[in-house]
């Protein structure tokens, strides 16, 4: 990671990562395979500019991601906190503010994936022929 980047990312657990693998029949070897669509879904977990703590998320706050053009919703009641990608998966904090440098991580339990659209053609193709039938 840049020790000067200025941002919050959202990292799943390992089990996020394999349920995800699993929902979508793909091993971590084929995963590994797709660059162009991991690389998509890594930049759709990155909020650049704002290092955030729970403190400073509100309810219904939008934060605009790495990802072009996309961006993920923020659902806090009390303590508990839920990030909401566009298409409506959702993710819930479950470590908060890992402070990396400059940078907040905040551990998630879910991927969050973005509109196909928002991806790279290849990408898109790949996550598409992955959902043909969900």
């Amino acid at each position: 990671m840049d020790p000067n980047l200025v941002a919050t990312v959202f990292v799943p657990t390992n089990d996020a990562f394999s349920k995800a693998l699993s929902q979508y029949g793909v091993t971590p070897s084929q995963a590994l395979q797709q660059a162009s669509l991991i690389k998509g879904l890594l930049q759709y977990h990155v909020v650049p500019g704002m290092a955030l703590t729970v403190d400073t998320l509100t309810d219904g706050q939008t934060l605009p991601t790495a990802l072009t053009g996309q961006s993920l919703k923020v659902k806090k009641t009390g303590n508990s906190v839920m990030i909401q990608s566009a298409t409506g998966s959702a993710a819930n904090l479950v470590e908060a503010d890992v402070p990396v440098c400059k940078a907040t991580l905040q551990v998630v339990d879910a991927l969050l994936f973005p509109s196909v659209s928002s991806l790279p053609p290849s990408a898109a193709a790949q996550l598409a022929s992955r959902t043909a039938g969900r």
